[in-house]
């Protein structure tokens, strides 16, 4: 019998990283392979035509931005597993859904940061758009709630 193939979208998050606690812990490493894939987007699209003032030089706290290093951190999380790393540039849904066309998964699991108002409308929601287009099983594991993340990022400026 073939070993389960399991789809991991990260892109360094502590979300994303939950996702892939969630796979180690519930997934035997004897009879399951993960796929992890990270997509770099270009600035032009991550902005989508609307002025908003970044800090390049900084990433958000608790993210990584270097592709070789997110998919490092994120096999980290999953001892044991036979790892496949995939790394893309270009729109993360359309990447993600090409992998998944090219490996055929049995499952696609991704984080979700859990984002409101403003900041969803502008940065958009890929786990969203994955359970809408994927047209095969999508985990999705949710991260930290709204109220905790603002709780964190107050305490990280003090």
């Amino acid at each position: 019998m073939d070993p389960m193939t399991i789809v991991l979208a990260s892109d360094g998050s502590p979300c994303a990283l939950r996702a892939a606690d969630w796979v180690a812990s519930h997934f035997d490493p004897a009879t399951c392979a993960v796929r992890i894939i990270t997509v770099v987007e270009p600035l032009s699209q991550s902005i989508r035509g609307t002025y908003i003032p970044l800090d390049l030089t900084v990433p958000p706290v608790g993210w990584n931005l270097d592709p070789a290093e997110v998919l490092h951190s994120t096999a980290q999380h999953l001892t044991g597993f036979h790892i496949t790393p995939v790394a893309r540039d270009g729109d993360p849904v359309n990447e993600i859904l090409l992998e998944c066309q090219a490996s055929r998964p049995d499952l696609l699991v991704v984080g979700h940061r859990g984002l409101h108002g403003l900041e969803r409308f502008f940065m958009g929601s890929v786990a969203k758009a994955l359970v809408h287009r994927a047209g095969m099983p999508v985990l999705v594991i949710q991260g930290q709630t709204h109220a905790a993340r603002e709780t964190r990022e107050k305490a990280a400026a003090t």
